[in-house]
């Protein structure tokens, strides 16, 4: 584990993500479409023209895309930065560690999770999860099964959700 580590450390496009003034470990919490979203980025660099942002997967990359809920949780911190960094470049990256794998999730990519998530919002005048509930009751916790639990949360009666 620590030489995968190791090589991960040393991959040359890696290294603003590990050098002086990078972040580790940075919450973030925010509104996204009027809904309070916090979560925890695993390493954040922030230059004055651009922006990166990574997530180390560890195991193997699946074959095919990457899952929903990894580019909708990037999507989720891109829209964050976004309204904080407001111009800059933002880079969204997957960390695969076991292959040593990086893999850009583009912004058509992050735009269209994001239309997934607030499709249900879509076309509705209100919506009693998304517009009354006070931020501290309607937050979102980004680690894990992220998206998953992003969507039920949208969708589900408050009661559902809290066990009310």
């Amino acid at each position: 584990i620590l030489q995968r580590v190791v090589k991960v450390m040393s991959m040359p496009e890696l290294a603003p993500l590990f050098g002086q003034g990078a972040l580790a470990e940075v919450p973030i919490n925010g509104r996204i479409n009027g809904i309070g979203v916090a979560g925890q980025i695993d390493r954040l660099y922030v230059g004055d023209d651009r922006i990166i942002l990574a997530d180390f997967k560890t195991g193997q990359r699946p074959h095919g895309a990457a899952p929903n809920s990894y580019i909708e949780q990037m999507a989720l911190y891109d829209a964050l930065l976004s309204q904080i960094y407001q111009g800059r470049d933002i880079a969204c990256w997957l960390v695969w560690t076991h292959s040593q794998f990086i893999e850009d999730i583009t912004v058509d990519q992050r735009q269209q999770a994001l239309q997934r998530l607030f499709a249900d919002r879509q076309g509705k005048k209100s919506c009693s999860v998304c517009l009354t509930v006070p931020l501290q009751a309607h937050k979102f916790n980004l680690r894990g099964a992220v998206a998953a639990n992003f969507r039920r949360y949208l969708a589900a009666p408050l009661n559902q959700i809290w066990g009310g």
